[in-house]
């Protein structure tokens, strides 16, 4: 009867041992495994599968594990020490510590002859995932540590019951003080603030504590220790209770200080330009209405002049209005394009962007006219024009893609260099493709084709054709002459075509053009192949 007690006993007791998570085992003198419970299962092991094997075949000790001068040390020492788990299957490395059952203890060498002493029972703790979330704790922390450190953010955390304040590293550092050195209460968080700012943080801290569906949001100045005013925005959450008492604030304080200096600045120097782009603008006013006068008469005079004359006349005074406009405007596209950057008005920056297409214009407008006055002197080069015709379409690729244009180029197998300059006959392929995209505007299908052919021996024959609205006879025998244009004010300086007939013809060469009113327009161009001397 005594046997069966003891039997049923001692089942209980295993019983008991094989519901604790922990692997429990029992060495003889040797180190041989005698006694494992279930928690064995976790390595993947039976649990008598071991029974018989020297307890290195499970775990892996270390040198904190060598043998110590008395058995009273190895016993203070083993749960601080830790051993490594032997899986079955090896699939990961695992931790674990080691809580002593009993007082005896083991003593074995390896092979090496270093000697070892453990526990004879105990309990073996895996570890694994506390030390991984430990350690992943640990980076969080370094890593919030450095972004804070980077943003210029602190944290800081109130327990109102309490009164009690807890701040992140580099809140002290944004206050300027040493941690710990001011008090734990929230008259050290607010003892820095600005004098005259201090009664505004008060009132929005104590609105944030009073209203469960708002938040701390206040900036305001503080004066560190060494007397240097800095800017912060606070910002926090409070959390309450069922009765709506205020518990806890979580806040954060970002040193907002340079952002402040800079929107000063800003604001000054965008006061500044607005002054100086008005001054800038009556001028530029008054110097239009004196260039269109001037264009006016100069219209009237072509009339009456043959055309040598007309455009003598012509060259020489855009000539000297382009010089005298050319430095002022470049000096306001400059002031404007500043004045873009650092506004940040947006009634300001939409005035800006018209005021910088205007200012533009005129800018086309003054390039074009040194052009027409002073039609540049080029070598002429071997050009393979269909190469120019593609580094036209790479650079309007985008607008036309955004207008909805097909272009169709098609040229003739081993079609000659002509004689010319690519950077001027790229010039004339944009200003056609433009003005033909321009005359399509409105069409559901809007195509341009380009066909290059020889013709004869020694020319070559390009068309650019549109399925456009086309022009009339009196559009037709006026649209090479300089400052005349269909379009829109503002869409056009009327000097577009004049400067590609010159071009063409300083390459001994034509530009005509054909039109049907209601079916397109075709510009015809012939040059001269290159003939090498």
């Amino acid at each position: 009867m005594q046997n069966r007690e003891l039997a049923k006993g001692e089942q209980r007791f295993r019983s008991l041992i094989d519901m604790v998570p922990d692997i429990i085992y029992r060495l003889d003198k040797e180190g041989n495994i005698l006694y494992l419970n279930k928690a064995i299962s976790q390595l993947g092991y039976r649990q008598d599968e071991l029974i018989g094997v020297h307890i290195e075949q499970l775990l892996e000790f270390d040198e904190a594990w060598r043998a110590e001068t008395g058995d009273e040390a190895d016993a203070a020492r083993a749960g601080e020490r830790e051993v490594r788990l032997l899986e079955k299957r090896r699939s990961e490395e695992r931790i674990a510590t080691i809580e002593p059952l009993g007082d005896e203890w083991l003593e074995w060498k390896d092979a090496t002859g270093r000697r070892y002493r453990i526990p004879g029972s105990a309990a073996v703790r895996d570890v694994t995932s506390s030390k991984r979330m430990a350690h992943e704790l640990q980076r969080t922390e370094s890593s919030l540590a450095a972004a804070q450190r980077i943003a210029h953010l602190g944290e800081w955390h109130w327990d109102i019951a309490s009164d009690s304040v807890n701040y992140s590293e580099e809140l002290y550092n944004i206050l300027g003080v040493e941690p710990g050195s001011i008090g734990g209460d929230i008259e050290g968080f607010m003892s820095l603030a600005h004098p005259h700012d201090l009664a505004a943080m008060d009132e929005a801290l104590q609105l944030a504590l009073s209203d469960p569906m708002g938040r701390y949001d206040h900036e305001y100045r503080i004066v560190r220790p060494d007397g240097e005013e800095r800017v912060v925005h606070a910002l926090g959450e409070v959390s309450f209770d069922e009765q709506l008492r205020p518990l806890h604030l979580i806040g954060t304080l970002h040193d907002v200080t340079e952002r402040v200096r800079a929107s000063e600045e800003i604001q000054r120097l965008n006061t500044t330009l607005e002054v100086r782009v008005r001054q800038r603008t009556d001028q530029l006013t008054r110097a239009n209405e004196s260039l269109k006068q001037t264009m006016q008469e100069l219209k009237v005079a072509q009339r009456s002049m043959i055309q040598s004359e007309k455009m003598s006349a012509l060259g020489t005074l855009t000539a000297g209005v382009a010089h005298e406009m050319n430095n002022p405007l470049m000096g306001i596209v400059n002031f404007v394009n500043y004045a873009q950057r650092n506004v940040t008005h947006e009634k300001s920056k939409h005035a800006l962007e018209r005021a910088l297409e205007e200012i533009n214009r005129l800018v086309d407008i003054v390039r074009g006219m040194r052009t027409f006055s002073h039609p540049p002197q080029e070598k002429l080069t071997a050009v393979d024009l269909p190469q120019v015709l593609q580094n036209a379409l790479q650079l309007m690729a985008t607008t036309l893609r955004h207008r909805k244009v097909e272009v169709l180029s098609e040229a003739e197998q081993a079609l000659p260099e002509i004689a010319g300059k690519g950077d001027s006959l790229e010039q004339v392929f944009i200003n056609l493709l433009m003005n033909a995209a321009d005359a399509m505007e409105g069409r559901e299908q809007k195509r341009i084709e380009v066909v290059m052919r020889r013709q004869g021996e020694r020319e070559v024959r390009v068309e650019v054709r549109d399925n456009g609205e086309g022009m009339n006879e009196e559009l037709l025998l006026r649209i090479f002459d300089p400052f005349y244009t269909t379009k829109e004010p503002g869409k056009g300086t009327g000097l577009g075509l004049y400067i590609c007939r010159n071009i063409i013809d300083g390459l001994k060469g034509s530009l005509e053009c054909a039109s049907v009113e209601g079916e397109g327009t075709c510009f015809t161009i012939i040059l001269p192949t290159f003939m090498p001397e």
